[in-house]
């Protein structure tokens, strides 16, 4: 999901309805701009992973050459991605 907002062409398919509307095509172009300079995370590790109101959430921390970023996605049981939020560390 990460590289895919990196690109800035994502794959609607595995967004909830209500997160696909919200991501508009001019969110994505904004989340590129910010994000492709970052490049390829050296390292990236699961912080932590917990269950909130059926859904799973996970906290991946992206490390990068001049920074880390903590991405926190919520999925439903089948994959399908609610919300995706990128802090920086």
């Amino acid at each position: 999901m990460f590289a895919q907002l990196q690109s800035g062409a994502v794959d609607r398919s595995q967004f909830a309805e209500e997160f696909n509307l919200y991501l508009s095509d001019e969110k994505v172009a904004g989340a590129a701009k910010r994000l492709k300079p970052l490049g390829t995370p050296k390292t990236s590790e699961v912080v932590r992973t917990y269950e909130r109101g059926g859904l799973e959430v996970t906290t991946t921390r992206l490390k990068f050459e001049n920074k880390d970023l903590d991405v926190l996605m919520y999925r439903t049981p089948q994959g399908t991605i609610e919300q995706f939020f990128a802090d920086e560390k």
